[in-house]
């Protein structure tokens, strides 16, 4: 891997819809590179970990590069906040705080967003159909977007000051960062959220985020021209997450299940189901109207009472799966919860047995990005996970299936991304820079 000095590198979700430890691995290769400067476009949906065995922290705001602050002896980037960030204020401060940066070190866009608790509520009232996190960051944009009268950005907050420096003017921010990269600076950014997620390509409208996940749609949030573009990493969990439908208080209290030929209707638990059970085949049950039997159980279900949203569909080459799967595939107990609401995940699995055809080609038709990384890949081989940076024999094993897929696709591996980091266990050391 070579990232391009005086050129922003960029880091996003290629071929998942969010989720995919993008944290690690953008932790991971600071680790490597030690970037001057630092960028990203988080909302406050944002939920990026990065650990150690001794340290974790979510990030809402900062790149998860920051984190390296604390771990390499006098690294002293510069954090740049675009236009396209929406942030509480408490939380900024709890993060400055936690890495140590100094409060000039952090340059804030004089138009990026402030979230307030009032947005969270406004927003709930028209996305808890949809699944969604209810965060407050599409009301928030959706305010500045309007020009709604008493709206406050970040230049309206005084208080700002003593996390970051909020110039007046738009072009004092653009320029700073100009000036840096005209000097030869290594900068990094990391972009929320996937590319599958985007508002005018997702899958299926209205189940996706409130704005386009692209590296170019990051430049133009900066306010450079495509010449200040550098390397893409297009990273991905090998089987992709949907955050969990919505239910009547997020609970099963008042979900109730219709099975085939039985006319009563019966409590999740009545049937020994779980939320992660009845998670996995709402989608399929209640919005395409296909009766389904739910792994592990002999009964068909027709029908879920309770529901209020979903979080939408998967590419058609995917297959959603419950955590019980998951757990019989991988022979020990695994279930995943959002991080943000603390809900449990919807998951699905390739049906080509590799990784979604369909994600893969639409990431290379939008974005075509230089290299890639592969995450969460302990799902795929269980005896992988917490791999340390010698384990050769992982790094032969996705080589292998990588070139699998250009064959089935009939692509040529010079033409194509090449594959620079794995991730198969929960801290920092376990994300495999590959060689080669």
């Amino acid at each position: 891997m070579k990232l391009e000095r005086g050129k922003i590198n960029i880091l996003y979700d290629n071929m998942s819809y969010g989720s995919a430890a993008k944290g690690l691995v953008c932790a991971k290769i600071a680790q490597v590179t030690l970037p001057e400067v630092l960028l990203s476009s988080h909302g406050v949906s944002s939920s990026h970990t990065v650990s150690t065995p001794e340290d974790e922290f979510v990030f809402k705001i900062l790149p998860s590069a920051s984190f390296m602050r604390r771990e390499v002896p006098n690294y002293d980037p510069v954090v740049f906040l675009p236009p396209s960030c929406s942030f509480s204020i408490e939380q900024l401060k709890k993060e400055v705080e936690y890495v140590g940066l100094p409060f000039n070190r952090v340059i804030i866009h004089p138009r990026a967003v402030v979230v307030t608790e009032e947005h969270g509520k406004a927003e709930s009232k028209h996305t808890r159909h949809l699944g969604g996190t209810s965060s407050g960051q599409a009301m928030a944009v959706a305010e500045k977007i309007l020009r709604t009268p008493g709206i406050k950005l970040a230049k309206d907050y005084p208080e700002l000051g003593n996390y970051g420096v909020v110039p007046e003017d738009s072009y004092e921010w653009i320029q700073a960062l100009q000036e840096m990269l005209e000097e030869g600076a290594l900068a990094l950014a990391e972009l929320p959220q996937g590319l599958p997620l985007s508002l005018d390509y997702s899958i299926e409208y209205p189940f996706n985020t409130y704005r386009n996940v692209n590296p170019m749609q990051f430049m133009s949030d900066v306010g450079l021209n495509h010449s200040y573009l550098g390397k893409i990493i297009g990273n991905q969990r090998v089987y992709p997450i949907r955050v969990s439908n919505r239910y009547k208080n997020d609970s099963m209290e008042h979900v109730t299940i219709k099975i085939k030929d039985d006319d009563k209707e019966y409590k999740p638990e009545e049937l020994g189901m779980n939320y992660d059970d009845v998670n996995a085949i709402t989608y399929a049950v209640e919005y395409l109207n296909t009766p389904t039997v739910p792994f592990g159980f002999d009964f068909t279900v027709e029908k879920i009472n309770g529901v209020e949203g979903t979080s939408g569909p998967f590419d058609p080459d995917l297959e959603e799966v419950s955590w019980r799967r998951i757990s019989d595939m991988m022979g020990e107990d695994t279930s995943e919860i959002t991080t943000l609401t603390k809900l449990g995940r919807r998951i699905a699995i390739p049906k080509n047995g590799i990784m979604s055809i369909s994600l893969y080609l639409k990431g290379l038709t939008t974005v075509k990005p230089d290299y890639l990384s592969f995450t969460f890949l302990n799902y795929l081989e269980p005896s992988v996970a917490g791999v340390t940076t010698e384990d050769e024999i992982l790094q032969g094993k996705v080589k292998e299936w990588y070139s699998n897929l250009l064959y089935m696709l009939n692509l040529s591996s010079e033409d194509s991304p090449k594959v620079i980091a794995l991730q198969a266990g929960k801290y920092i050391d376990n994300v495999i820079m590959m060689q080669g």
